[in-house]
């Protein structure tokens, strides 16, 4: 994997930490395409994971995915205020 990968990963995992962690969901590992990392702002498409759980943990707020994920941002937020975090069990693809 490449470094400059692993630290964007890093550093736009660590803008969405909470304070206190209430829940920690732990995933498998990253995405096999860079650019589908949970906590990337700026994801098209096939970020399932990010969808699912917002999905649940949102159901009577979410609407249209393709309308929320223009608003990732305001998601990732709102998940870092209800004290959840995600974190990979390996820090590479599987």
């Amino acid at each position: 994997m490449a470094f400059n990968t692993l630290l964007a990963r890093s550093a736009t995992a660590e803008k969405y930490q909470p304070e206190r962690t209430r829940i920690l969901f732990v995933a498998e590992s990253p995405p096999q395409s860079a650019d589908r990392y949970f906590y990337f702002e700026n994801v098209k498409g096939h970020d399932w994971l990010w969808i699912a759980l917002m999905k649940v943990l949102y159901a009577s707020e979410w609407g249209c995915t393709k309308k929320e994920r223009e608003r990732k941002v305001y998601w990732l937020a709102r998940f870092q205020k209800s004290g959840f975090r995600l974190v990979d069990a390996v820090k590479e693809p599987l």
